[in-house]
């Protein structure tokens, strides 16, 4: 059987394509996988912003699809404490709010 061009082309991308993909999974993936579950609820965290980080980034600096991208919230739901924010942001400007300031953080006596 004699394959064009186009066919051997094809092959071969498809070869070195999955080759990439599973260089990539060996290299990159599994020792992340390994690691996930040895890391603290805090590391946990920090690597979830990471993640989103990562990709935001990457969406500005190719064709976006405004699937990420802004300022992040971070919780953490334990089945002991429950929801618990890692780092929240403010959806005003607490130095134009500082009633609301001094009621949440610093508790009236």
């Amino acid at each position: 059987m004699i394959l064009s061009l186009d066919d051997l082309i094809d092959r071969r991308q498809k070869n070195i394509t999955s080759f990439i993909l599973e260089k990539a999974r060996e290299e990159h993936g599994a020792p992340l996988r390994r690691v996930l579950g040895s890391l603290s609820i805090d590391e946990m965290c920090e690597l979830a912003e990471t993640l989103i980080t990562l990709q935001s980034l990457k969406e500005k600096v190719t064709k976006p699809s405004a699937s990420v991208g802004g300022p992040i919230d971070i919780a953490a739901i334990t089945r002991g404490e429950g929801l618990i924010w890692i780092k929240r942001k403010h959806y005003f400007d607490p130095e134009l709010n500082p009633r609301y300031v001094y009621r949440t953080v610093q508790k009236p006596t």
